[in-house]
């Protein structure tokens, strides 16, 4: 049975708008969340010889930051979180691609606010892996997270350290702002550019549903947050510009 899918409830698609069309770039990406769309490699046999696929490419590979574990007890946990939200879900590949880009975009914020790389990365590979208990359960994400984190990382790291990492995840009173910064930077980087539209548009198989998914990523670049650190800044200032430029692109005259 195909379960509903971590992102998007189509029901509730906002309808696109009247001076915008699908092309075949846009019915490319709708390839639906169970695709094991998670590498540039997944991506790059998709949308090749599809028009403006090279140039689309281009962009999504300056956006999807390598999110190499540093060290061996995260790789081990990154199986870990990889194993527990493809447990249930068919719509899981979706949902680990983006915890992927998020990793990247923490393993290169992080050394600008002083964070570890293997701190950077637990906290980020951790960060959405309640997402679709949260479907099942109820139990907010966050929460679930938190203590989720709190059962991988105890042995390994010191209590203060866990509880700051579970704790900007669970986003707790008590918690480190530079963590929890991190963090926010970092998930904000996914909304928009390239990998904000792959993200969006590969929820659904159905082409003409495509552009409600963009008028998703639209509404995100329109309200899309001051971020707290000067990488993340920088990153989002070319994505912000390459999503307004694709949005014009699909304009019909």
């Amino acid at each position: 049975m195909i379960q509903p899918n971590p992102e998007s409830n189509t029901d509730n698609e906002i309808a696109p708008p009247l001076n915008v069309s699908v092309n075949p770039l846009l019915s490319r990406m709708a390839v639906g969340a169970s695709q094991a769309m998670f590498s540039l490699e997944a991506w790059q046999t998709q949308l090749d010889g599809v028009p403006g696929g090279a140039e689309f490419m281009a962009q999504l590979q300056r956006e999807w930051l390598p999110a190499d574990p540093p060290d061996a007890f995260c790789a081990q946990l990154g199986e870990t979180c990889k194993a527990h939200i493809a447990a249930w879900h068919t719509g899981w590949p979706n949902l680990w691609a983006h915890i992927l880009r998020v990793t990247g975009y923490a393993l290169r914020i992080a050394p600008e606010v002083g964070v570890p790389p293997d701190q950077a990365y637990a906290l980020a590979v951790l960060h959405d892996v309640g997402k679709l208990e949260e479907m099942r359960t109820g139990e907010p994400h966050t929460q679930y997270g938190a203590h989720f984190a709190r059962q991988q990382l105890a042995g390994h790291y010191t209590r203060p350290i866990m509880n700051a990492i579970a704790g900007a995840i669970g986003k707790e009173g008590q918690t480190s702002d530079t963590l929890a910064h991190l963090l926010y930077d970092a998930d904000k980087l996914d909304k928009i550019g390239a990998a904000g539209i792959v993200r969006r548009v590969s929820l659904t198989i159905r082409p003409e549903r495509a552009l409600s998914m963009v008028e998703r990523v639209t509404a995100d670049l329109q309200t899309f947050p001051p971020l707290k650190h000067r990488a993340a800044e920088q990153m989002a200032l070319v994505k912000r510009t390459f999503t307004a430029s694709f949005i014009a692109s699909l304009q019909v005259e």
